[in-house]
């Protein structure tokens, strides 16, 4: 799209969220841009979520990372 001069905002959808999903495009050009139906405009990346427990230490041994 940016080869248009459409720019795409990134977001990110809570994993609870059950709406409709919707995109804003922002046009950096005066030219005209319209999608038309069955345009490939965006793109959705699904990555699974991961809990990590986190340690404070005071300290860093030689083997600990």
């Amino acid at each position: 799209m940016f080869m248009y001069g459409i720019c795409i905002g990134a977001d990110v959808i809570d994993e609870g969220y059950r709406g409709e999903i919707k995109v804003i495009l922002v046009n950096h050009i005066n030219d005209i841009f319209r999608a038309k139906r069955g345009d490939r405009i965006v793109q959705l990346i699904v990555e699974k979520k991961t809990y990590c427990e986190i340690k404070e230490v005071k300290k860093l041994t030689d083997i600990m990372r």
